[in-house]
């Protein structure tokens, strides 16, 4: 009887690939047969005129197989830091996020110190090991934002686990929403690893799946967040010159986009940012009042998005956003196709199945 394979947690595969992808840019190569060619040289053989080699950096780049100790620290000693990518707290905590026995204050002494000094109260005196949590706040989280590092991320990861354990849904929310626009920051490296949807789609699972909002349920999708990561990452003051940033450059670029944020520059950028949750009404037909809030808050979002699409600067939304006839019969679809074009990067148009043409109208396009 053959003995089924056990399925890879997602965080698994995933960790593995970005830690493949990092290595990879590191060596600047761009197939798995050259990064095993030069970190594994003694593997490769020559066998009746043919090079014979184990073939594993192609099942690394798969996220099939989680490499050795022995195979990640030879590869650190080349591509610097990937061993603490392949190993990063983030993967564990994401892992056994949902665990019954799963204690934030574990994970903490694990992250950067520079982020454990960020939500960790300075200790009272030196025999005193535990030190309690800063609560989390939105100021806090502008802090972490700031950062726009992993570890930061872990950071919000654990605040969000921690409002889940007290059941404070408001402030449940406010995390998600922190760590939403964290994954809009990050985002570029990750695209640039050619990882976006499985990264997306990961946090969908674990977090934003996992979150009871206010308005509905979570409908972003991987199109409008990689849509969302571009546009940020590639307008109004951006660096361009990506792959020439240091750390210094790195982290100025992520208080640029975390200001952009931030209601200061407006509520175009402010309402297109924010996620979009699609209603259930599950307790019998929703009231009147149910009714006009969601479409209010949709117009918004649609709003915002649309100022971005056709490149308008308006810092408030028009008056007749508001005005809405629930006894019209009406579609919500765009009217028209979006062309979008930044630096080399084009959709044309966006997805139809994307929630940016869906939803994305300010007003009712059409009569049915």
């Amino acid at each position: 009887m053959v003995k089924e394979k056990k399925m890879r947690h997602p965080v698994d595969v995933f960790r593995v690939r970005y830690w493949y992808r990092g290595v990879m840019r590191e060596l600047k190569l761009n197939t798995a047969y050259k990064v095993e060619r030069q970190i594994e040289p003694e593997h490769f053989h020559i066998r009746d005129r043919r090079t014979v080699y184990p073939v594993k950096w192609t099942r690394y780049k798969l996220g099939e197989n989680t490499p050795q100790k022995k195979l990640v620290l030879t590869t650190d000693s080349l591509a610097k830091g990937s061993k603490y990518e392949l190993e990063h707290p983030l993967w564990t905590i994401l892992k056994k996020l949902t665990a019954k026995n799963f204690k934030a204050t574990e994970y903490i002494q694990s992250l950067d110190p520079t982020i454990q000094a960020l939500i960790l109260q300075s200790p009272k005196n030196r025999l005193n090991e535990s030190r309690p949590w800063i609560s989390y706040t939105n100021s806090k989280a502008q802090v972490l934002l700031r950062r726009g590092t992993l570890d930061a991320l872990a950071a919000l990861v654990l605040y969000w686990h921690e409002a889940k354990l007290h059941k404070n849904h408001q402030q449940i929310e406010s995390i998600t929403l922190s760590i939403y626009h964290m994954l809009l920051l990050i985002g570029w490296d990750v695209r640039d690893r050619q990882l976006l949807s499985e990264f997306f789609s990961l946090f969908k699972a674990e977090i934003f799946d996992k979150t009871a909002w206010a308005n509905g349920i979570f409908a972003v999708d991987k199109d409008t967040f990689e849509i969302s990561i571009c546009l940020l990452h590639n307008r109004y003051g951006a660096n361009l010159n990506k792959d020439a940033m240091n750390a210094s450059d790195w982290r100025k670029e992520m208080s640029r986009i975390q200001n952009l944020l931030t209601i200061d520059t407006g509520f175009d950028i402010w309402f297109a940012m924010k996620p979009l949750c699609l209603p259930q009404w599950n307790f019998g037909p929703p009231t009147r009042g149910e009714v006009m809030h969601w479409e209010i808050y949709r117009r918004h979002w649609a709003w915002g998005w649309d100022c971005l699409l056709h490149n308008k600067k308006v810092d408030y939304p028009d008056n007749n956003l508001y005005e809405y006839d629930l006894n019209a019969d009406c579609i919500v679809t765009r009217s028209e196709d979006i062309y979008l074009q930044i630096q080399d990067m084009k959709w044309s148009p966006i997805p139809k199945t994307s929630i940016l043409m869906l939803y994305g109208q300010p007003f009712y396009s059409s009569d049915v």
